[in-house]
């Protein structure tokens, strides 16, 4: 009885945040111009308030005249200030900081992102608007709450902390914890779960306990997720059947005591489940996330950008499930919120005051950026955010296209991040980590390497590619698979994310390919002619992020194709 009314009120209030939600969208530039106005005047006080001068700012144009445009490199010492437990650096004292998200920065050092009251506060009101809108397009999700559960896939919420004591972790494990109480307690594995770091481990014990389950709504970051889901479930039928049988759980054996003991307290046998899944499995000659839950309803993860190139091979292993996005999300806020399956979102008002930078502009060191309404559908723009957690005009080198309205408020969907930061699982590796790592894998001994470039690869699963031409240092042999292999395990010191997709199979070993002399400089002169015949507006990309630069080049004659780095 209990159970049923917290649900109701959560269902209440999502309800009413949607309905407000919507009333905000309607005139986004007041809602925008109070939110920075509110924001300066509780950081007026702070270290970087009195630096720059919040309290003498009383517009937004005096706001983009008296703050510079920043990355987190710019900002790292006073967040490293903030982490030691000072107050009053970035963020006043009076909207408590609560904890740091971790994810990859440019150079090798991962980021430790602020979180405070209000900034949770403002993402809880978010996935509150968002359950809300996909409960209206799809009510089973309420419905059958009891009944049909949420499989969530996500790292753990908390997996450290700070030299100053704040717990460290991701902004995924903090999807659920954030949910309403009701929602929590309709998990198809149990929260405990996301407390195993490694992701092999992890995945299998969360597949493991939602097996006993009906699942009505799968959701997770990552749509490559999805897929190792489906491939567990094929390679290990007879393993997950057997546990769900028995009621035992493969690898706890391995995990902190504290950890396995909190997993074991959920384990019964339930051989009649096991039979069912026995049967379903049978009749379809496999067991795939759509023979194990035929009551899958919805499927939410990212669609933007290159994760849309996942999307095409959910349907054979998931069935006919609906799929939404969940929104342009990052360790620094919420920048969407989709209110229907489909991969546009709305502008999230709530979390950040936004700027655009137009996409032609990106490479510009003083770039103009336009207020939210001067944007213009069609438009392309990366956006800059003023967030709830004291990061001011921060350049999330996020690239956006405005595709239409909701009310007022612009529809966007996420394209790309900056040029020299390639991402196709999540990984954001950056021509910055690429180069360090290139410096430690050819320095002498090893033959001087010059001009080299690294990209994507689409396949199964996706990897990237080193490409060098014949010629440049010695000749290809042996010696050359150890040092992709060094450049590999380079990558992965200095991505923390690299390293997680690496190690999940998510993300396949670095391939070596060799190109035919003067490829290089045959795509440089294409650049120059692009640039009107300015070379000295042209470089060497180090790091390409378009999936498509692989078939433009010129393959060496001598070797048909690269060899796979030893994983």
């Amino acid at each position: 009885m209990l159970g049923r009314l917290v649900t109701r009120l959560a269902v209440w209030r999502a309800r009413r945040l949607k309905e407000a939600f919507v009333a905000e969208a309607s005139d986004p530039w007041r809602s925008q111009r109070k939110l920075l106005t509110e924001l300066l005047s509780r950081d007026r006080e702070t270290a970087i308030g009195r630096r720059l001068g919040f309290s003498t700012i009383d517009d937004p144009e005096a706001f983009r005249r008296a703050v510079p445009l920043v990355t987190f490199e710019d900002v790292a010492a006073d967040v490293e200030r903030m982490a030691a437990g000072e107050p009053d650096v970035l963020v006043s004292r009076s909207d408590p900081l609560l904890r740091f998200f971790m994810t990859s920065g440019t150079t090798g050092r991962p980021k430790a992102v602020p979180v405070t009251e209000s900034f949770l506060r403002a993402y809880k009101e978010g996935w509150a608007t968002w359950a809300w809108a996909a409960i209206e397009d799809h009510p089973a999700l309420i419905e059958k709450l009891s009944t049909h559960k949420l499989l969530a896939l996500v790292a753990p919420a908390a997996d450290g902390r700070t030299s100053g004591g704040y717990p460290t972790g991701s902004i995924t494990g903090l999807t659920v914890t954030a949910q309403a109480r009701s929602l929590v307690r309709a998990l198809a594995a149990p929260h405990d779960c996301t407390a195993v770091e490694e992701f092999a481990l992890r995945t299998y014990a969360l597949v493991r306990f939602a097996l006993e389950e009906e699942v009505g709504h799968i959701s997770t970051p990552n749509p490559s997720t999805l897929l190792r889901v489906a491939d567990l479930m094929a390679e290990r039928t007879e393993e997950l059947l057997r546990d769900v049988r028995d009621g035992t759980c493969r690898g706890l054996e391995t995990l902190p005591e504290a950890t396995a003991s909190a997993l074991r307290r959920h384990l019964a046998p339930r051989p009649e489940r096991a039979r069912l899944l026995e049967r379903r499995s049978a009749a379809a000659g496999a067991l795939r996330p759509r023979e194990a839950w035929p009551t899958l309803t919805l499927l939410s993860c990212w669609t933007g950008g290159t994760m849309r190139l996942y999307l095409e091979r959910l349907p054979e292993a998931y069935g006919p499930a609906a799929v939404r996005d969940l929104g342009l999300i990052a360790s620094e806020g919420r920048m969407s919120l989709p209110l229907a399956d489909g991969e546009a979102g709305v502008l999230d008002l709530r979390s950040n005051v936004y700027e655009f930078i137009p996409e032609a502009e990106a490479d510009r060191p003083d770039p103009t950026t336009l207020w939210l309404p001067e944007v213009e559908v069609g438009g392309r723009y990366f956006l800059v955010l003023t967030n709830r957690s004291g990061l001011y005009r921060y350049q999330i080198q996020d690239c956006v296209e405005v595709v239409g309205s909701y009310g007022a408020t612009p529809l966007i969907v996420f394209l790309h991040k900056s040029r020299s930061i390639s991402s196709v699982t999540g990984e954001k590796l950056t021509e910055h980590q690429v180069l360090e790592a290139a410096e430690e894998v050819f320095a002498p001994p090893s033959p001087r390497v010059t001009r080299f470039t690294v990209c994507p690869a689409w396949a199964d699963p996706p990897h990237y590619v080193l490409c060098l031409e014949e010629g440049e240092g010695d000749a290809p042999g042996e010696a050359w698979h150890q040092r992709v292999t060094a450049f590999d395990r380079a990558l992965e010191r200095l991505n923390v994310e690299y390293a997680s997709k690496r190690s999940s199979g998510r993300l396949g070993a670095l391939e070596l390919r060799w190109l035919a002399p003067g490829t290089f400089a045959a795509l440089e002169a294409e650049r120059i002619a692009v640039a009107a015949g300015r070379a000295e507006q042209v470089k060497h990309p180090y790091l390409v992020a378009d999936l498509d630069f692989l078939a433009r080049l010129t393959p060496s004659l001598g070797v048909a194709k690269g060899s796979r780095a030893d994983s």
